[in-house]
């Protein structure tokens, strides 16, 4: 089963599918292989993260599109998505990672998707680090309210392994809920 149907995409740009994805590990590889199912299917997709990721993951995408104010570059978007189907869209590099949008620029994208023929957008929420396991602080994960579908991630190289900080960005209360679970015998 292809990521599209799990999800139960709808695929149509008049009401664009927006999926946040939030948690640990697999996020990232999970929006840009959303969007290139998408394509391959001859519609189009944008890969807009809220939050940092690595730069190099901007190689992951055929086309990048950089957003370096508040307003996005929707000449240079059309082009993108004309060659391509589907892009990455993103802020600058800081150090080794580039910057995310803000909410309100994914949401300004969602409401022109049936204009650019856009039917899905992927939108990576929440930064792990590259952890498998995640558990979010007070201001995580940064949605746009255009999202559609929330989709949690955590990497499968967690499973049958201790959570430590090599391997989790744990809050307190995340810990004393794994704990309660182990007691259970449910993890």
């Amino acid at each position: 089963m292809l990521l599209h149907q799990g999800l139960r995409l709808a695929l149509n740009p008049a009401t664009p599918d927006v999926v946040s994805m939030v948690g640990g590990g697999g996020k990232s590889s999970t929006a840009f292989r959303l969007a290139a199912e998408v394509a391959a299917l001859g519609k189009r997709a944008v890969i807009a993260p809220s939050t940092r990721i690595a730069a190099f993951q901007t190689a992951w995408a055929p086309a990048f599109v950089e957003v370096s104010g508040a307003e996005i570059p929707w000449d240079e978007l059309e082009r993108q998505l004309a060659r391509y189907q589907y892009c990455l869209l993103g802020g600058p590099v800081v150090g080794d990672r580039r910057l995310g949008l803000e909410a309100a620029q994914i949401d300004a994208l969602a409401r022109r998707a049936a204009e650019l023929q856009i039917a899905v957008i992927t939108v990576e929420a929440d930064g792990s680090k590259m952890r498998p396991v995640k558990a979010p602080a007070d201001h995580e994960p940064v949605l746009p309210d255009a999202t559609t579908h929330l989709a949690p991630v955590a990497g499968l190289n967690a499973i049958g392994v201790a959570l430590d900080a090599r391997r989790c960005i744990a809050r307190s209360w995340c810990a004393a809920f794994w704990r309660s679970m182990r007691m259970r015998r449910l993890c």
